[in-house]
């Protein structure tokens, strides 16, 4: 509700946007498929509002706020309607996520967690025995099999990351 007591609505800028959103989206989905240039055009522009809006939000009155708001959650709805629509939002978390990711990483390195923490330890004890070049070999042989390790602090952390070519 707006101060007034009506209900709010959407800016004529977010209904235009919103408009756009949803005509590109269903013409380029009529193009074969064109999920490429779904995310450009009206869709960057929908983003952009929103970014744009947000530093507006700060700078704006309390009863300036209600239609900027509603024109963001409108927005957010269309732009998350196509994001459905292609398959890319998940009801995952980032745990989750990156679970996944670490468990796909050793089977793509074929290795088991106990696996690689005994060549992580062998690394840490080549760097304690200031065996480096040993120590540097190791971790380019994981980064290969799309392994990465970050020394933080006095530990060793891996990532799955994208495979590195062979030096």
């Amino acid at each position: 509700m707006s101060e007034d007591g009506g209900k709010a609505e959407p800016t004529a800028e977010a209904k235009d946007i919103i408009t756009k959103l949803k005509s590109e989206f269903d013409a380029k989905m009529l193009d074969d498929l064109n999920t490429a240039h779904i995310l450009e055009g009206a869709y960057k522009d929908a983003l952009k509002f929103i970014n744009d809006s947000i530093g507006k939000l700060k700078k704006m009155q309390k009863t300036q706020r209600m239609p900027l708001l509603v024109s963001l959650v409108e927005i957010e709805k269309a732009a998350k309607t196509v994001l459905e629509v292609l398959g890319f939002t998940t009801t995952l978390s980032y745990t989750d996520i990156l679970k996944e990711m670490r468990q796909k990483a050793l089977t793509r390195a074929k290795l088991s967690e106990e696996e690689l923490s005994k060549i992580i330890e062998e690394r840490t004890m080549a760097r304690k025995n200031k065996e480096f070049e040993k120590s540097d070999e190791i971790r380019a042989q994981l980064t290969v099999k799309g392994i990465a390790l970050m020394d933080v602090g006095k530990e060793t952390e891996w990532r799955p990351c994208v495979p590195s070519v062979p030096a």
